[in-house]
């Protein structure tokens, strides 16, 4: 393999956030810097935020100022922002053979407008999709939180979804964005009227549209990390050849140690639940789900940070009460695999349509089972009645009647923890978009 020069590309990076996207990206660095590529991180420095050091865990970061848009046009991602000199400068300067994009955001930020600036001065771009926000204006895949979405960008529809979160009532939502749809030749793409904005929501959606068409003429090769996403591509018209499908691999340094009790409790289930304590993770769902089954019957130990204080206390009011469920906390990421060792089951009860969950590929390096919501990344992942179990979003009666039946069946639990399998090291993900930069890189077409 030859020698490259690789920027990575995204909105953030590690130690000043740690999520799936950040570890991913620096596993995928260290993976390549092995290797013997020439690898940097670049990432904007927002207003307020940390400065970034040079160096993380010996990935070389390059950092620019970050401004806040002042337009609604910029706001949307429709025209560059002020930071774009700025990056561009970085690619003058470093000359890589790869730009590496791995987000792209409707405000400030890594824009569309920074992936077209890379093409224009010759450089091979890639971009691997890990949210679902591309084509879903809302990034949940749920229609108005209730129904799951098959994900086609649908004007209208997709803007009485959005609309939700003005709860603004479906039928006043449909009524409000077809008068506007009607007459939106006639309407600005951009004011700063309320009412102006909801008549022309359609329009926002259109634009979001173009805007993915436009990204996949810019890039030479594009990732996608699971094959439910690469159908949605599909769906929305999308049939190209530069799409790849690459999925997850357990990050480096998620090992597990000897020092574990991941052995069946002979009294109880244990259940762990591992993700940011607001409602699009769902823990009111598992939490109500318990209601009613025997304390003695299981143990709930909870980690993550919390995201939003007043959903936190609604679990709280249910839990506090109760000894065998406790709140711990966050939890370092490298302290993962090896606590989920500790327990028996951890159930996944998410509200939206999560990419593909780290967590799940942690879970099953622990050699513990799934219980999930059938829903996106985590149907794909978890086999029902294979490596776990899974139930439809939000419904509670469901996931009760599933961990009553884990409880009195204790072969059931056996059975599953049998079937799960060590997923996949990240240095054979590594390999593999290695393989899709050589191949661009050195085309000979």
């Amino acid at each position: 393999m030859r020698r490259l020069k690789i920027l990575q590309c995204l909105v953030f990076y590690l130690p000043n956030r740690i999520g799936g996207i950040e570890v991913y990206v620096h596993s995928l660095n260290l993976s390549l810097l092995k290797k013997g590529h020439d690898v940097k991180v670049v990432v904007p420095n927002y207003p307020g935020e940390k400065p970034y050091a040079k160096d993380h865990e010996g990935v070389p970061v390059v950092s620019y100022t970050e401004f806040q848009n002042e337009t609604k046009a910029g706001f949307e991602g429709d025209v560059a922002g002020k930071s774009l000199p700025g990056f561009i400068d970085i690619l003058k300067q470093e000359k890589p053979d790869v730009v590496h994009f791995h987000q792209l955001t409707n405000s400030n930020g890594i824009s569309i407008f920074h992936m077209q600036a890379a093409r224009e001065l010759g450089i091979k771009v890639f971009y691997t999709n890990h949210l679902a926000g591309l084509t879903c204006t809302t990034g949940k895949m749920v229609y108005r939180e209730k129904q799951v979405c098959d994900g086609i960008m649908r004007e209208v529809k997709c803007a009485v979804c959005d609309l939700k979160k003005y709860e603004i009532k479906e039928a006043v939502a449909w009524g409000m964005v077809q008068f506007g749809a009607g007459i939106s030749s006639f309407l600005p793409d951009y004011t700063d009227s309320k009412l102006m904005q909801l008549l022309t929501y359609s329009k926002r959606i259109a634009r979001k549209k173009k805007r993915v068409k436009a990204l996949f003429e810019l890039v030479d090769r594009f990732i996608v990390i699971t094959d439910w996403y690469h159908r949605v591509l599909q769906l929305n018209g999308i049939k190209t050849d530069k799409i790849r499908v690459i999925k997850q691999g357990l990050p480096l340094g998620d090992t597990l140690s000897d020092q574990r009790s991941n052995n069946p409790s002979a009294t109880q289930i244990r259940l762990i639940f591992i993700g940011r304590i607001f409602p699009e993770k769902g823990l009111l769902v598992l939490l109500e789900a318990l209601e009613g089954i025997d304390a003695g019957a299981y143990s709930l130990d909870i980690y993550g940070q919390v995201d939003d204080e007043e959903y936190f206390k609604r679990c709280e009011k249910i839990y506090k009460d109760k000894a065998n469920i406790s709140y711990h906390g966050y939890i370092n990421s490298k302290e993962i695999v090896n606590t989920i060792g500790n327990y028996d089951v951890l159930v996944l009860p998410s509200m939206i349509a999560e990419m593909a969950p780290l967590v799940i590929r942690e879970a099953f390096a622990a050699n513990v089972p799934v219980i999930g919501t059938a829903i996106g990344g985590i149907s794909e992942e978890v086999k029902d009645q294979e490596n776990g179990l899974l139930f439809e979003m939000g419904d509670v009666k469901a996931l009760n009647g599933i961990l009553k039946r884990l409880i009195n069946d204790k072969g059931l639990l056996k059975r599953l923890t049998e079937n799960v399998e060590k997923p996949t090291s990240f240095e054979v993900i590594a390999d593999q978009v290695e393989q899709e930069y050589q191949a661009i890189c050195f085309s000979t077409t």
